[in-house]
């Protein structure tokens, strides 16, 4: 049981938080245990098994700089700002001038000297009952597990169009969950710097491209072993993923792994290092949403190597896409224990969300772009079908290959469950001269 407390100056949100929880009930999100109640604080509290996330807002209270919690929501944006870094300030509505026009963003940072991170948007009702929706569609988003940025970013795609109002209205009041890529706001870097620091900035690059044709079952392993093992059993997409840098035989791992490729015809990524993946010219590297930050991005792109980038929530599908990489990596769908992850696992239903995402994209699209994505994190023979019917390219298995007891007959069957009817490869798929 999940449980909502509202103070009694916020019990106006209560019909709001249940139709947005009924919208999220329509699209399989489990929304039918979460109970809402009063209390007597100033606080907007979620109690969870975990944990207890105490929110306040301008809305329903005075936010004094001390005020203990983990979000403070400004939907008047005039205090002084934060003066501690014990919660997240989030600032709804900030206007903010372009040579494009006027355009609002919501920002949230833990104190004045934190640039912050943030959203923008180019539509902005501004008046009580948009703030109110706003608040709950936050609420509700985080009760049904959705990390703070994911929150924010879906509930200013719901508010953004102008439009919902009368479909909501249409549809018994009942809000919309937002699946349209145009409906979503665009992602913005440090505050300081807002009108050039952008995830945008290499939109004008590509990745090469991969035909989703290409994409088959895709083992991650952890040791060149198993790619002189999987490869010659008709594996055509693999990552090494060493993560101890400090590995004795790192480089040469890596650089058989790219012979092996070459020799097999298949894909062989490197897990972040892609230091080492460029100079020995691999055909692609696999990175984390952190280590895209410390990369050298202009010269991973003049390298022409094929990148693949994981998220774990519709923040991270934006900030991921912005790249315009090679391939999305979708996770952990179910828990696993293959490595220590940021994030809860995302489940059947949200990742159904993140590839309805993605495929708007493709449609918003103004010239052709595939946006092949892999589900990844707890994938065995017993739920593959299931997150294959979600329309994911394909699936990264772990455990469930080098743990298997009979490998080659595990590799049919997983290959059996692929909704894509393959062609046959490419000739040039291993010639990484003709590809770049």
């Amino acid at each position: 049981m999940i449980v909502i407390s509202l103070p009694q100056t916020a019990m106006s949100l209560k019909p709001q938080i249940m139709s947005c929880l009924e919208c999220a009930f329509s699209y399989g999100l489990q929304s039918d245990n979460i109970h809402i109640e009063v209390n007597r604080s100033e606080w907007i509290t979620i109690k969870t098994l975990e944990r207890e996330i105490k929110i306040v807002s301008d809305l329903f209270t005075s936010i004094q700089s001390n005020t203990k919690c983990d979000f403070k929501l400004n939907y008047h944006n005039d205090s002084n700002g934060p003066e501690e870094i014990s919660h997240i300030n989030i600032y709804i509505g900030v206007k903010s001038s372009s040579p494009e026009g006027i355009h609002y963003q919501d920002v949230w940072c833990q104190s004045m000297d934190d640039g912050g991170e943030g959203v923008t948007y180019s539509y902005m009702p501004i008046n009580d009952k948009a703030n109110q929706q706003h608040c709950a569609w936050f609420i509700s988003l985080i009760s049904l597990g959705f990390c703070f940025k994911d929150s924010l970013v879906v509930t200013r795609a719901a508010l953004c169009d102008v439009s919902r109002e009368t479909l909501a209205h249409e549809k018994n009041n009942m809000p919309d969950w937002p699946t349209n890529y145009l409906d979503f706001p665009k992602l913005i870097g440090n505050r300081r710097r807002l009108s050039e620091d952008s995830f945008e900035q290499y939109n004008h690059h590509c990745f090469p491209q991969i035909p989703k044709t290409s994409f088959s079952l895709y083992p991650v392993v952890d040791d060149i072993l198993w790619i002189r093992k999987l490869l010659p059993l008709g594996i055509k997409i693999i990552q090494l993923r060493i993560k101890d840098g400090n590995k004795r035989d790192l480089e040469q791992q890596i650089i058989e792994a790219i012979e092996l490729g070459r020799e097999y015809n298949a894909m062989v990524f490197i897990n972040d290092h892609w230091q080492l993946a460029i100079e020995h010219g691999a055909f692609g590297v696999h990175l984390g949403q952190e280590d895209i930050e410390q990369v050298d991005l202009d010269r991973l792109i003049a390298s022409g190597i094929h990148l693949g980038i994981s998220s774990h929530g519709y923040y991270e599908v934006l900030r991921a896409q912005s790249y315009q990489p090679s391939y999305v990596a979708l996770g952990h769908i179910f828990a696993t224990t293959t490595k220590e992850m940021p994030s809860q696992p995302q489940g059947l239903s949200k990742l159904k969300l993140y590839q309805n995402l993605i495929d708007s994209m493709e449609l918003a699209s103004t010239h052709e772009m595939s946006i092949p994505t892999v589900a990844i994190g707890g994938i065995d023979l017993g739920n593959v079908s299931d997150v294959m019917k979600c329309g994911v390219t394909c699936v990264a298995v772990v455990r469930a290959l080098t743990l298997s007891e009979s490998l080659e007959d595990d590799l049919e069957k997983f290959q059996s469950f692929s909704p894509i009817e393959r062609q046959e490869q490419s000739s040039k798929i291993g010639d990484y001269d003709v590809i770049r």
